[in-house]
């Protein structure tokens, strides 16, 4: 995914080499992103409507980030609640005094990372629990047995074949609904 979504930075930038700076210059489409704050998430998701893969290397950094770039009581909730709308993918209205009002019809983005088993015991403040996001993840575990070690070549073919499949998904048609406007 993050070499199909590189192939979009690429096309946007040719497409806009040659124009001046504030002509509508065009955006790169994005699925996924690393690592940004809850707003700047909504404002990307509100330029693509199909969703985004929410990818941070770890999510120790996503779940210890939590309300550190806000002050006063209930900072933090206010950012469990929008990663919580996130799972839902329900609409989003947000005003901010840096942008004014925004308006997101589906904010949907699926969150995935890594974290150490003790890292997830310790972030897993009593806040985040009964703020319903740690419900919202899936939490899997490999075996504690390792596998059988293969001094074998991976098919490279599987992995060009998982690339084609992705291609042929991002390509699909994005309807908006009838009643609402919004793509489904």
């Amino acid at each position: 995914l993050r070499g199909i979504q590189s192939g979009y930075f690429k096309q946007a930038k040719d497409a806009n080499r040659g124009r001046p700076n504030g002509e509508d210059m065009e955006k790169p489409r994005r699925i996924i992103v690393d690592d940004c704050t809850p707003e700047k998430l909504l404002a990307i998701l509100e330029e693509n409507p199909r969703g985004l893969l929410f990818a941070p290397d770890e999510l120790a950094q996503l779940l210890g980030s939590i309300g550190r770039y806000k002050s006063g009581r209930g900072a933090a909730h206010g950012e469990t609640g929008q990663l919580c709308r996130l799972y839902d993918g329900d609409a989003i209205d947000y005003d901010r005094k840096s942008d004014g009002h925004r308006h997101v019809p589906k904010a949907l983005a699926s969150i995935v990372g890594t974290i150490p088993p003790a890292t997830w015991r310790q972030l897993a403040t009593l806040d985040l629990q009964t703020s319903g996001l740690l419900a919202r993840f899936c939490v899997a575990m490999p075996p504690t047995k390792p596998g059988t070690w293969l001094d074998a070549d991976p098919d490279w073919r599987a992995g060009k074949e998982l690339f084609e499949l992705f291609e042929r998904l991002l390509a699909m048609p994005c309807e908006p609904d009838e009643a609402t406007g919004v793509p489904s």
